[in-house]
């Protein structure tokens, strides 16, 4: 496993359950601790559907199984950037309505 994903996982679990009442708190983690479960899961039945229909006019070959894999990783790739560019856009200095302070010239 990537060594930021233990912080990433214990960021994301503060943050969900942080404004959650006491008595929710179980509900909460448990929701939280099922999506990082099943999250892996949706994503690698996605991947393998793409990758199945990236080249179906090719057969069953096994440069049909490449290019289909092929396939699957760019669209996986593409989907992981604009992610990370929708993580980033709230921080993104100057933005309007971002609050954090610029370094000055």
């Amino acid at each position: 496993m990537p060594s930021g994903v233990n912080a990433a996982a214990q960021t994301v679990t503060v943050g969900a359950v942080s404004d959650v009442d006491e008595a929710d708190s179980g509900m909460a983690g448990a929701v939280v601790n099922t999506c990082m479960e099943i999250g892996p899961t949706v994503r690698l039945a996605v991947l393998v559907t793409v990758a199945v229909s990236g080249a179906p006019h090719l057969g069953g070959s096994t440069s049909a199984t490449a290019s289909g894999f092929s396939f699957a990783l760019v669209t996986a790739w593409v989907v992981f950037l604009a992610s990370a560019l929708l993580g980033v856009w709230p921080c993104w200095p100057g933005r309007p309505g971002n609050s954090t302070r610029t370094a000055a010239a």
